[in-house]
């Protein structure tokens, strides 16, 4: 009985995560960003 939690426990977490992770890939629903050019809107490189 303790095998089959940890087992759905295991495959519910999994689910969470993996469906937290779709939800914030959202903004980049391509290769390398909307216009497929790596940029990210707003970013600034730090000075060192």
């Amino acid at each position: 009985m303790h095998n089959a939690r940890t087992t759905i426990g295991m495959i519910v977490g999994s689910w969470v995560v993996f469906s937290a992770a779709a939800a914030l890939a959202q903004d980049w629903p391509q290769w390398r960003g909307p216009n497929r050019d790596g940029r990210a809107a707003g970013f600034a490189a730090p000075a060192a």
